[in-house]
């Protein structure tokens, strides 16, 4: 008998989803036991990718075989980028040819995939295998759009009204060529959404979203971000406006970004504050994310509408600019314009009068997977120990009681760093151009 045979089912099922993220554990344990395999497989095949024609193919003959993950898949990505490097290599030794799904005249037939409730369709030129393969996903209620070009709003009104009644929606890169709106019948419901988020995507999408939501209101509307690269345009400020007071008895999480904070242009700058200065009452708000590069303190100042039952405030500092990797005099320049010392009015006071339930304060340095700073420990420890001192001189001496850092990567997920501070994945710049940084003195433990 397999020495994982002898342990309780409860406690394979917690070793699996513990290494849910391991792809490597997770195909040993399938090998270790048969009674292990069951559990391992959930992890393993609960999210796949489908990013070249053959792929197609090979999952549906896959599917034949192993009948039963038919029901463990659960979310479904679809990618016309470019297949990467590393998936070419592992996917050249199980398929002869890799061919893109981008710009492919022959759709595929799919496999049957009924209990998917996530789908992504990423890249461009992937628009009407999107629209076919909608459809095939029943139970489908969260939909990512990322890097799309739609020719027009009646495509993109199609797409989205075929997924049925949907509790999350993102658009990312999302453009459409032809303004001419869609016809009034063909406007999707989307009365269920929890969440929305809408980045870096152009103002006529803005406004075909600010449509729908007036049409059939989101009552659940729970999260809601809005991001946008065009610092200039006040489109989106008016979009937030409208977006806002329509979900203010609903919204939990509410993400700021540096739009509304600083534009560089008066007229900008000033409606953006506009903005704050009209925020509504948020009665079930609990989390504000602020993208800093304005006056943390002052911009909390601004917000009259208040939000009595938040209890956590979260930061986050853009770290994307490469001078930031080496030199502390441009992080010291942000904080400074940040968090200013010569302020009339401390951040604890402000945030005291405007959230007295606020019992965390998170600050989150956000930089891209590449960038240096997750190869220097001791870069990282410097920008930590400087924020802290100036909140120390800036909130009191007693902020680090209710204080949280964090650095995040581009996709604002959490980084645990190994024991020798480096993060758990290898740049791709470390093969291609650049060695892995050195490391430094204060690195080593």
């Amino acid at each position: 008998m397999s020495y994982w045979s002898r342990i309780p089912a409860e406690l394979q099922h917690e070793i699996t989803a513990y290494n849910a993220d391991d792809m490597d554990t997770l195909r040993a344990l399938c090998l270790a036991s048969k009674t292990t395999r069951p559990f391992a497989i959930t992890h393993l095949f609960s999210v796949i990718r489908f990013s070249c024609v053959e792929d197609f193919a090979w999952w549906i003959e896959m599917l034949g075989r192993t009948p039963v993950l038919t029901s463990i898949v659960k979310q479904v990505k679809i990618l016309g980028n470019d297949v990467p490097r590393r998936l070419n290599r592992s996917r050249r030794r199980i398929l002869p040819t890799v061919t893109k799904l981008s710009g492919n005249q022959i759709i595929p037939a799919f496999p049957h995939l009924p209990h998917v409730h996530s789908v992504e369709y990423n890249g461009p030129g992937i628009l009407d295998i999107a629209v076919q393969s909608a459809p095939l996903f029943p139970r489908m209620h969260k939909l990512q759009l990322v890097n799309i070009a739609f020719p027009s709003f009646h495509r993109l009104t199609e797409l989205v009204g075929s997924c049925g009644l949907l509790t999350w929606l993102a658009f990312d890169t999302v453009r459409v060529e032809s303004l001419e709106p869609e016809s009034p019948h063909q406007v999707p419901n989307l009365t269920g959404l929890t969440q929305l988020f809408v980045k870096n995507c152009q103002s006529q999408l803005d406004k075909w979203i600010l449509r729908l939501i007036a049409l059939y209101q989101p009552l659940g509307l729970r999260t809601l971000v809005l991001e946008r690269p065009d610092k200039t345009s006040a489109c989106i400020v008016t979009t937030a406006k409208k977006l806002l007071r329509l979900c203010t008895s609903s919204l939990v999480n509410l993400t700021l970004d540096s739009i509304f904070m600083h534009t560089g242009t008066y007229g900008a700058l000033h409606g953006s504050f506009d903005l704050l200065l009209r925020l509504p009452v948020f009665t079930a708000l609990d989390s504000l994310t602020i993208w800093l590069s304005y006056r943390a303190a002052h911009v909390i100042g601004q917000i009259q509408g208040p939000a009595p039952k938040l209890t956590r405030l979260s930061f986050r500092f853009p770290l994307y600019k490469p001078e930031y990797e080496r030199n502390l005099e441009a992080f010291d320049t942000l904080l400074e314009s940040v968090l200013p010392q010569n302020t009339s009015q401390s951040l604890k006071i402000s945030i005291s009068k405007k959230f007295p339930l606020c019992r965390r304060i998170a600050f989150h340095f956000c930089a891209p997977r590449d960038s240096e700073l997750h190869y220097r420990r001791g870069m990282r420890r410097q920008m930590e120990w400087r924020l802290i001192h100036r909140l120390e001189v800036t909130a009191g001496s007693d902020i680090e009681k209710y204080l949280q850092i964090e650095w995040l990567d581009e996709d604002f997920r959490p980084i645990v760093y190994r024991d020798n501070g480096k993060p758990p994945w290898t740049a791709t710049w470390f093969t291609h151009c650049y060695p892995e940084p050195e490391t430094e003195a204060s690195d080593v433990e």
